[in-house]
Parts: C-alpha cells; sequence; structure tokens
C-alpha cells in the first residue's frame, strides 16, 4: 500500500538492528540548532528533579495501589561532613494509601527509600540518606494552596 524509503527490522527485546535504525533515522531527520545550553540537563532545579524520583519510586513499586495523584515534597536538606541528609514528605489524599505506602512491617516504604537512595547517590555522586514520611491531605488535588504549598503549580511556569 506505501512506498517506503528504508525498512528496519528490528527487536527492542533483542536490541537487534537499534543501531541502523539511528542511522536512518539520523539521514532523515537532521540535527537542529541547540535549544538550550550544552551542560543543562533540564529544566527544573535539582530539589523537583529528586522528588521526582521518590515518586517514580513509589509508582513502580504500588503499580495500581497508588494512583498517580502523589505528592512529593523536599521538606529538608541537610549536609553532614560529605553525606547529604534529606528529607521528604509523600503526600497522599486518603489514610489507606498511607497504609499501603509503608507496608506490613514498613517493608514498602524502606523498600521505596532504598531505591532512590541508590538512584540519588549515583545522581549527586556522594553519599546520601533519605528520610521519607507519609501524610495524609484529602483533597489535596483540589486545593489550589496545596499545590503551590507542595511545589507543583507548573501552570505559572
Amino acid at each position: 500500500k506505501f512506498e517506503f524509503s528504508d525498512i528496519v527490522p528490528v527487536s527492542a527485546k533483542d536490541g537487534e538492528n537499534l543501531e541502523e535504525l539511528k542511522e536512518v533515522f539520523r539521514k532523515y531527520l537532521p540535527e537542529g540548532p541547540s535549544l538550550y545550553p550544552e551542560e543543562m540537563i533540564s529544566d527544573h532545579d535539582l530539589a523537583f528533579q529528586l522528588c521526582e524520583i521518590v515518586r517514580e519510586k513509589i509508582l513502580w513499586r504500588t503499580h495500581e495501589e497508588i494512583p498517580h495523584s502523589v505528592a512529593v515534597v523536599l521538606e529538608k536538606s541537610e549536609e553532614r561532613g560529605r553525606k547529604l541528609i534529606l528529607s521528604f514528605v509523600i503526600i497522599v489524599d486518603r489514610n489507606s494509601q498511607k497504609g499501603i505506602l509503608i507496608g506490613k512491617g514498613g517493608d514498602m516504604i524502606r523498600s521505596i527509600r532504598l531505591a532512590a537512595q541508590t538512584e540519588i547517590k549515583n545522581r549527586l555522586n556522594r553519599p546520601v540518606d533519605l528520610e521519607l514520611y507519609v501524610r495524609v491531605e484529602p483533597n489535596w488535588r483540589n486545593k489550589e494552596a496545596k499545590i503551590k504549598e507542595f511545589g507543583i503549580d507548573l501552570q505559572n511556569e
């Protein structure tokens, strides 16, 4: 039905022909001018990025149990020698979500903390300790003041 300039059979599972696919892309999509300085890796500050790492670990570990309405706020950052101590508050809508996040015997929150701590440590290239606290704020997503308080008012960016 269609005429194609190139056909590249690939397997994402096995990683077959991915380099060839990239070369075909490069041929048809020339590099444009840089829109940001080369050293700039994000348009968000470090605190936001760290909160998103914690949030990602929550979503990966809780799957469908915790909706995407969870918020993470960096409450405190303290340096002790070379080590960085970061305290995050995880905000959810309901007590049942708090129980899921903490898990039996604290297993879930420990798993989230360790995964986030490892990624943040590698990202910052220094020792890091994380403290995670869970707080229930009923219906926080529908309260403009709470959204701003949690630093996730992205409409004004």
